[in-house]
């Protein structure tokens, strides 16, 4: 089971489809490495309303953190409407200690490339 040390929120004003495209290039520039999707969906909420979710992974690069391939550290990104024209993401990173709050804002980077506004 993953443990998240670290978790964050941020906002942007514009619809899920229309920010992921931006998101999934600025991961891979920032990072090196592109995202993986993990149990994203599409359902409808009522008729003319559509509820979407998608989750992705960063898996960081080994060499860049450091670390041995078998412990590289995640990013993990979970995006969802806020309403029509605004999407939310919830970001973490399984980093402890020290590393955590620097790697928070390292996961922000990509975001805020593509217009996100940090929550508090």
């Amino acid at each position: 089971m993953r443990k998240a040390f670290g978790t964050r929120k941020a906002s942007f004003q514009r619809p899920i489809l229309s920010t992921l495209p931006c998101v999934k290039d600025a991961i891979r520039t920032t990072f090196g490495v592109p995202a993986e999707s993990q149990g994203s969906y599409a359902e409808p909420q009522v008729v003319e309303r559509t509820h979407v979710k998608f989750k992705l992974l960063v898996r960081l690069d080994p060499s860049a953190t450091k670390e041995p391939a078998e412990t590289s550290r995640t990013v993990r990104y979970e995006f969802y409407h806020r309403s029509d024209t605004e999407t939310g993401v919830n970001f973490d990173v399984d980093f402890k200690g020290a590393l955590r709050d620097e790697w928070l804002e390292q996961a922000f980077i990509p975001l805020e490339q593509c217009g996100a506004n940090m929550l508090r």
